[in-house]
């Protein structure tokens, strides 16, 4: 009687062992967000100008809100992160942002 409930509960184990692997394959893989900006649908470039302080709390949010969101500071996917947002921030800052050449 004890050997038929050992072989019971081995191929229990088993078996929930492989439903677990076969979830994990399931699992998407995560990639690095895409940041898109639109300057003037954001209203950071008006006819008047740009508004730098705008821009500067957007990226603000940006930033902390993918700090949260990655807590291991060393991995991959944050590094990933954070360089996507990095690249699209100086695109917006270079592109979008008239820069004033008289100085």
């Amino acid at each position: 009687m004890a050997l038929v409930s050992g072989n019971w509960r081995a191929t229990v184990a088993v078996l929930v062992f492989s439903i677990c692997i076969v979830r994990a394959a399931d699992t998407p893989v995560i990639t690095a967000p895409e940041f898109r900006y639109d300057a003037r649908a954001k209203g950071w470039q008006t006819s008047s100008g740009f508004d730098m302080p705008a821009t500067f709390a957007r990226y603000s949010t940006d930033r902390q809100t993918l700090e949260r969101y990655y807590s291991t500071r060393h991995s991959h996917e944050r590094q990933q992160a954070f360089d996507q947002l990095t690249a699209t921030w100086l695109e917006v800052l270079t592109t979008k942002c008239p820069s004033n050449r008289s100085m």
